[in-house]
């Protein structure tokens, strides 16, 4: 599935097959969402939970790597120092 295909799915089609096909990579929160990373085929998507509420309000697709720094400065790389 490529990154159009998957936005011209519906919203519940989308999360249906982030949950069959997509693999949890990390996780992050801001004040108002926690936002879970998925790569699904050759792409990522993140999806926004609103904190206080607990439901998805929003999804976003993407496969540019940089867009990953947010949580790229989260992992702790201790462990692998010497």
């Amino acid at each position: 599935m490529t990154q159009l295909e998957f936005k011209l799915l519906s919203e519940n089609d989308q999360f249906d097959f982030i949950e069959q096909q997509g693999a949890f990579l990390a996780e992050r929160e801001t004040s108002f969402y926690n936002i879970r990373l998925y790569q699904v085929e050759n792409f990522y998507v993140e999806l926004y939970c609103h904190t206080h509420f607990n439901v998805i309000v929003r999804s976003k697709c993407f496969s540019n790597t940089s867009l990953l720094q947010p949580y790229l400065e989260g992992i702790d790389l201790t462990a692998l120092l010497p």
